[in-house]
């Protein structure tokens, strides 16, 4: 009878044993699982690569407009370019839904946008918009005119310039993207904000030729 006992506790010590291993194995592996899963993990994530779009966006007042409100974006080179602006003014709320130009030269954009039907008869809008300090510094630069004929993104626009009341401007000057391989080495992969060599050549492999 003492036999027995013995065997049965033994036979349920090892039952538990076991279980105990197959719940640690599960524990184990659903932790591994989410490490490789979590953004830093080795190979686990991979930084995209540079946009290569310039970008001017703002919102606020100035003593001149009671309000502004812009985002606009290209290409480095000024190709391809988007975007929206409204000012409120001289009594008229000025709105263009595109641009047909943007010009992005380290802090100053300049763009120029087609105007909905106003009183003034202004067909085109143009604004340069300076990027000089943070938010609520005030050191920022607004300026911003009308025209009644096309216009181009050649030179600023100064007319109503007046620094910010209210509210910022930020404006990102992208580098050309690299073109050739030899752009990237020697760490020179770095001035394009690309990860590594490797990063940098693969993307100007991707790019279209011609």
């Amino acid at each position: 009878m003492e036999a027995a006992t013995k065997r049965m506790a033994r036979g349920a010590l090892l039952r538990c044993a076991r279980r105990s291993v197959r719940r640690w194995s599960l524990v184990a592996g659903i932790g591994l699982v989410a490490a490789l899963a979590t953004p830093g993990a080795a190979g686990a994530t991979s930084s995209p690569s540079p946009s290569f779009q310039d970008s001017a966006v703002g919102s606020g007042s100035t003593p001149v407009f009671s309000s502004f409100n812009f985002n606009v974006t290209s290409g480095a080179s000024g190709e391809n370019p988007s975007g929206f602006t409204t000012t409120d003014g001289f009594g008229q709320h000025f709105e263009g839904t595109s641009i047909t130009c943007l010009s992005v030269t380290g802090n100053t954009a300049t763009f120029v946008a087609p105007l909905a039907p106003n009183v003034f008869g202004f067909t085109y809008g143009k604004v340069t918009a300076v990027d000089d300090g943070p938010a609520g510094s005030g050191l920022d630069t607004y300026a911003a005119n009308g025209y009644h004929q096309p216009v181009d993104c050649s030179g600023p626009e100064l007319g109503f310039q007046a620094n910010l009341s209210s509210g910022d401007v930020v404006v990102v000057d992208s580098p050309p993207p690299p073109t050739s391989k030899d752009q990237c080495k020697k760490s020179a992969y770095k001035q394009y904000g690309f990860r590594n060599e490797g990063q940098c050549v693969a993307f100007v492999e991707r790019r279209p030729t011609g």
